[in-house]
């Protein structure tokens, strides 16, 4: 792009240049918000309009993630076509691509790839009447993988699968499940899931003489687990504060302010001793007392049930 040439409104530099280059590939990496989908569209209207070598509009394939953006990118495209129009009432190509417009490829990613199927499902060996399935569709097709696979698994006898449920399980397999199919949704943001997980996998096979606090994202698991700590924290200051005002549950205050100290002392223990010790004694400072009882009517219930509140997310924290 030349350094000279005047860049319209509201486009910034880079906008432009995305917009008006030409002769190889482009890739555009911005931030969400930043208007790659103004960018894209506005290429589109560019391509067209240019006065040398424009290309016709079903020449294009244009998809997007919502079915909104698609819509939105069809009617700025029909607009630009009308606007031009009116300034070049007799050119006849740009009266071809508004005949043009209503079957240009302009569809969701999922829309395209099924008219794709539907097109050529003979070569597939595929049923033509195949359909996108939808969020809970999906999510129950998920749910029946995972049941199967998870009856498989609890009728075998793999002491690994059963320490695994009983690390991650909690309640039943519920912490497992979970586990799981948050697991199996980053995996699908990754260009080849199944690479990433044997990448991932191989940063746990290790020997056995080598430590945790000696491992490359052992620094990373402690912020993690400081940042934890943090939450629990401020949740239990925030109680302590409460149930220290007029009309709060000040008999809780000795629990909270000794929940409080083991917290932090926790928080302090990893930033000088070894994973065990500090996991050893999270155990102990994981150990929340009762709150003692209060007669009804003497405190602020609301205020009462606030600090409970906040207690027992700081206790989920602790306890998991």
């Amino acid at each position: 792009m030349s350094t000279n040439r005047t860049i319209p409104e509201p486009w910034t530099g880079a906008q432009w240049e995305a917009i008006t280059s030409s002769g190889g590939n482009l890739l555009v990496s911005a931030a969400a918000g930043s208007g790659k989908t103004a960018v894209l569209v506005e290429r589109v209207i560019h391509r067209l309009l240019e006065s040398q070598n424009p290309v016709d509009l079903d020449g294009f394939l244009v998809v997007t993630f919502t079915e909104a953006a698609a819509a939105e990118m069809r009617q700025r495209i029909g607009r630009a076509l009308e606007e031009a129009l009116t300034k070049r009432p007799g050119d006849l190509h740009l009266k071809k691509q508004q005949s043009l417009l209503n079957k240009a490829s302009i569809s969701t990613l999922h829309s395209f790839c099924l008219n794709l199927i539907r097109k050529y499902f003979y070569l597939l060996g595929l049923d033509p009447s195949v359909k996108v399935a939808g969020n809970e569709e999906t999510a129950l097709l998920k749910e029946e993988v995972l049941d199967e696979l998870l009856e498989t698994k609890y009728s075998g006898e793999d002491p690994g699968f059963f320490s695994l449920v009983e690390t991650f399980g909690g309640r039943g397999d519920e912490g497992l499940r979970k586990q799981v199919l948050d697991l199996y949704e980053f995996t699908r943001s990754q260009p080849w899931p199944e690479e990433w997980l044997k990448e991932a996998l191989q940063s746990f096979q290790l020997p056995d003489e080598v430590s945790l606090e000696g491992l490359s994202w052992y620094p990373e698991f402690c912020r993690a687990i400081s940042l934890e700590l943090e939450r629990a924290v401020w949740a239990l200051s925030q109680a302590r504060q409460e149930a220290a005002l007029p009309g709060g549950p000040a008999p809780y205050l000795e629990n909270l302010t000794d929940e409080l100290a083991g917290v932090r002392e926790l928080s302090a223990q990893l930033e000088r001793d070894d994973w065990e010790e500090v996991r050893s004694k999270g155990l102990d400072c994981g150990t929340f007392q009762s709150l003692p009882r209060i007669k009804t009517g003497t405190v602020d219930a609301e205020l009462q049930e606030k600090v409970k509140r906040e207690r027992d997310q700081a206790k989920k924290i602790i306890q998991g």
